[in-house]
């Protein structure tokens, strides 16, 4: 595969990860992972837009849910003394792909490198994205952003293995994205169903019997800051 072009160029002799140097044995060999820079579409932009997703059956806006970089607002406890203090947070359950983006931005062996990349992130959010599109909409609008995700993903430098280096977080049940026939009537769009993403390895909350899908669990309100908690 060609090197996109980037300013942080590496040498095949000597490889800098894009967080931090690695060691003089390079500790990040066969660990490196490429974050696509997808179109805002595919993820910001979503979250901007945050109230086209909240149902007119949700008690408080999806839009609460997004700050906090996906965790929401911190839960407050008037008792300093309590050691649980500072480890909750008001989360919808279904903001995995959002979090799982921002912490891959802090990994340490990140590299634009495509001669020594491992895996390539696909920054979609997918699970939020159908939820917009999931009432009222025909299935060509539910397909829509998927099409569109994979014929941006051909690209040259990146299109060699036809995404089976490629991964994503999937933050939704496994029907969502698994539509088998083109009627209104039937649920979610057919995402995992296009060549090119059955592909991919998918994080996902829900899996079943299809290859490449590695169950995560659901996001959680309750996050340790130390060992002992």
């Amino acid at each position: 595969m060609d090197a996109p072009t980037s300013s942080h160029h590496h040498s095949k002799k000597k490889i800098h990860s894009l967080v931090g140097e690695s060691s003089s044995q390079d500790s990040c060999l066969g660990r490196y992972i490429y974050i696509h820079d997808l179109p805002k579409r595919f993820n910001q932009d979503l979250l901007i837009n945050c109230q086209i997703f909240t149902r007119p059956t949700d008690k408080t806006s999806m839009c609460v849910y997004v700050q906090n970089y996906g965790f929401g607002l911190q839960i407050q406890n008037s008792d300093t003394s309590n050691i649980w203090n500072n480890n909750w947070f008001s989360m919808n359950q279904f903001m995995l792909e959002v979090i799982f983006h921002n912490r891959m931005k802090k990994y340490k062996c990140l590299t634009n490198d495509s001669i020594v990349v491992s895996t390539i992130f696909v920054t979609y959010y997918a699970g939020l994205d159908l939820s917009h599109y999931i009432w009222g909409f025909n299935t060509s609008m539910r397909n829509s952003s998927g099409f569109n995700l994979i014929n941006w993903l051909k690209k040259p430098q990146w299109k060699s293995m036809s995404c089976k280096d490629h991964f994503l977080v999937l933050d939704g049940i496994a029907r969502d994205f698994r539509r088998k026939f083109d009627r209104k009537s039937e649920w979610g769009n057919n995402f995992r169903f296009l060549q090119d993403c059955k592909n991919m390895s998918m994080l996902t909350i829900e899996s079943g019997p299809w290859e490449n899908d590695i169950v995560v669990p659901h996001s959680t309100s309750f996050h340790p800051s130390r060992g002992d908690q």
